[in-house]
């Protein structure tokens, strides 16, 4: 069948500009996957780090099996991490921390036996200093020791259900 000046003038007219809009959706949409891709790697490299360097961990390795994307609702912006802590189920949180000198990733281990423990400061390269040091007492670190604690003892109650 034989298209007509006017059916290869419309074909033209918004074939060609559809086109064109679909292929922009499906570049930004590649784009965005791989931008959260490669923020989820390093995070992830970012608190295997501070696990590593941890004094308190003795050697025990915590492995991080991934990122737990479900937690949406929680009080502050945080990254959930599942991991494996002594063979058991744990999870990493890194928080956000407000310092002397800016914000700064807290990086927190929640264990059901252990509780709610704190590893280290991520993105930080001197793991000598403490976080004291930046501005982030004791004080500010147990305030989130028990938020972490609530939320997530409260999430596993809630999970039971």
């Amino acid at each position: 069948m034989k298209m007509n000046h006017t059916g290869k003038y419309y074909a033209k007219r918004y074939g060609i500009p559809a086109a064109v809009l679909i292929t922009l959706i499906a570049l930004l949409y590649w784009m965005s996957h791989v931008y959260y891709t490669a923020k989820e790697a390093a995070l992830t490299r970012a608190a295997a780090q501070v696990c590593a360097e941890a004094p308190f961990f003795n050697g025990k390795i915590v492995q991080i099996t991934g990122i737990i994307h479900g937690k949406k609702h929680t009080p502050y912006n945080a990254v959930f991490f599942s991991a494996k802590y002594k063979g058991m189920e744990a999870v990493l949180a890194a928080i956000p921390l407000h310092g002397k000198y800016g914000v700064y990733s807290g990086l927190f281990l929640y264990e059901e036996q252990t509780g709610c423990i704190f590893c280290g400061l991520m993105g930080v390269s001197n793991k000598e200093i403490a976080a004291s040091y930046y501005g982030i007492t004791d004080t500010i670190i147990e305030r989130h020791r028990e938020k972490i604690h609530l939320l997530l003892a409260k999430g596993k109650k809630q999970h039971e259900k």
